[in-house]
């Protein structure tokens, strides 16, 4: 599955997840792959149990475990989180953007969930404002 965080049709990035059952929650050399920001406007990587940034995180599969996004920019703007690929989800099983700043959590299995970044409010991004939760429901 992947997670884009978009600005507009320009600007947009991705962190993508795998699960697997044999996977750690922990940074593993040979199942993750670290996160180096670019040059964009924005920025999104996934947090491993163990605090690093990833672009590819893979990790098992916990119903209702939370997943933490780490969420920046380089100016205030509307944004908005989506799935961009998703692949054997089953139907069941939604995917759940929580939002600490708001205090919401909204599913975006069908649509994206819209925010806005203000550079000078810390809590309107980084990495303690969104997780992604995935369960049945």
């Amino acid at each position: 599955m992947k997670i884009k965080l978009v600005k507009d049709s320009d600007n947009y990035d991705e962190t993508m997840f795998i699960f697997s059952h044999t996977a750690s929650s922990s940074f593993d050399l040979n199942e993750d792959s670290p996160y180096f920001p670019g040059y964009g406007q924005e920025s999104l990587s996934s947090i491993s149990a163990d605090g690093r940034d990833l672009v590819i995180n893979t990790l098992p599969y916990t119903p209702g475990a939370p997943i933490r996004l780490n969420v920046n920019a380089k100016s205030d703007g509307a944004f908005s989180l989506q799935i961009s690929f998703e692949n054997k989800i089953p139907a069941n099983v939604d995917v759940t953007i929580k939002d600490n700043y708001l205090k919401s959590s909204t599913n975006i299995s069908s649509a994206p969930y819209q925010f806005n970044v203000v550079k000078s409010d810390t809590s309107t991004y980084g990495a303690n404002r969104f997780t992604l939760i995935l369960k049945a429901h």
